[in-house]
């Protein structure tokens, strides 16, 4: 009678989470941002006329620091990503232990949220990276027209397993393939955490990806960052995700807490990253102990509480609803002026203010165009979820 009693009082302490967490919108916001940021710093500094001034440590330097800006982005949204797509799940198996998966409509609510606004935004950066003017340097140019058979590798999600195309079409679409693959292993995963707590789960893929890393260098260095940054080497960042889904449930509804606390905790992460990367800490630092880093500021981000008279939290969410379409765009939106005025003599100021305008006036259309009819499509599906299984918008780098 005791242990009927405790089986009936334990989904109601965990259905106490909140179905939808403003947090996660905020972290999308502020992930997204920063990638659009490290490219628009990239195409102002290394792209400008000026560039060829710098000494060679300098553009190094710069160098390192756009990738350290954009890196951190992307472990933010690994995480997060696993922790959208497994919380559904996670409030099922809190209530059912036995609950299973139904991978059809799974897979394909996953593809029709994704896959339509990729695709047109795919046929945009070509369309667009014809045009641009021969005399824009490479440094500036992160579209591309890529080859046929680069082409048909991004119409699969496949070319992240191909180092010529991996950064052809739009430099910033391997993102959009690897989560993709984290979506066809999913149900593998959840057969497994059948067996195993994702905490051993997640460790076991660390340790493949720390080997991936440390044997690309040694046996291809060629292709090391291309090995480091796909689905094998990067997936262990998604099951923490699911690990925080699952960690959540089971504590209930959390203590609200401000903005404070989790926007110290992103600069630490933040600053943990460039030092990683500036004094080159290796793949340990920045491969395991970012996005550990990165768990805790998730995990944080549950608990923020939203003040809606704030026009602050309401622009951070109004760009995390976005998210999705800012970080298809912005590539297509930063390369493409910096092409229209490659010849004009504004200074960086007036550059970026361009940039950034366009970038957003893009985003909106897109998002009004493309992205919201999709999610008006899967509406159904998705509303009991709280929109918490929402694109990723990972570049998401």
């Amino acid at each position: 009678m005791r242990s009927t009693s405790r089986r009936a009082r334990q989904p109601t302490a965990r259905s106490a989470l909140p179905s939808r967490l403003p947090g996660l919108d905020v972290l999308r916001a502020v992930a997204a941002t920063t990638v659009a940021l490290s490219h628009l710093l990239r195409v102002l500094t290394l792209g400008s006329p000026d560039a060829a001034k710098l000494a060679p440590r300098a553009w190094d330097d710069l160098n390192v620091g756009f990738y350290a800006l954009g890196a951190w982005a992307v472990s933010l949204f690994f995480v997060v990503s696993g922790l959208c797509i497994h919380l559904p799940m996670a409030r099922r198996l809190a209530s059912d232990p036995s609950s299973a998966l139904e991978v059809r409509p799974y897979l394909w609510r996953r593809f029709r949220r994704i896959y339509p606004p990729h695709l047109v935004a795919l046929i945009a950066s070509i369309a667009v990276a014809a045009l641009l003017p021969a005399a824009l340097s490479t440094e500036a140019r992160l579209i591309s027209v890529p080859t046929w058979p680069q082409l048909a590798l991004h119409l699969l999600l496949a070319h992240t397993f191909s180092p010529a195309a991996f950064n052809s079409a739009n430099r910033v679409f391997w993102t959009i393939a690897v989560e993709s693959q984290f979506y066809l292993l999913y149900p593998l995963l959840l057969l497994w955490r059948r067996r195993w707590p994702w905490s051993r789960i997640a460790l076991a893929l660390l340790a493949l990806s720390l080997a991936m890393a440390g044997t690309s260098a040694e046996l291809i260095p060629s292709l090391g960052w291309v090995v480091r940054a796909t689905f094998a080497a990067r997936i262990w960042e998604w099951v923490l995700g699911c690990w925080i889904a699952e960690r959540l449930v089971a504590q209930g509804k959390p203590s609200p807490t401000g903005r404070a606390p989790l926007f110290a905790a992103l600069v630490l992460t933040l600053g943990a990253t460039f030092a990683a990367y500036f004094f080159q800490a290796g793949v340990i630092a920045i491969n395991w102990v970012g996005p550990l880093l990165m768990a805790g500021v998730v995990i944080l981000s549950s608990s923020l509480t939203i003040r809606q008279k704030s026009w602050l939290d309401r622009a951070l969410l109004a760009v995390g609803l976005r998210s999705y379409s800012l970080y298809l765009t912005h590539a297509i939106a930063i390369t493409g002026i910096a092409g229209l005025i490659l010849t004009s003599d504004l200074s960086w100021r007036w550059r970026a203010a361009l940039e950034i305008l366009g970038s957003a006036l893009l985003c909106a259309i897109f998002f009004r165009a493309v992205e919201q009819p999709f999610l008006k499509f899967i509406k159904p599906v998705a509303a009991t979820d709280g929109r918490v299984e929402a694109a990723p918008a990972a570049p998401r780098h």
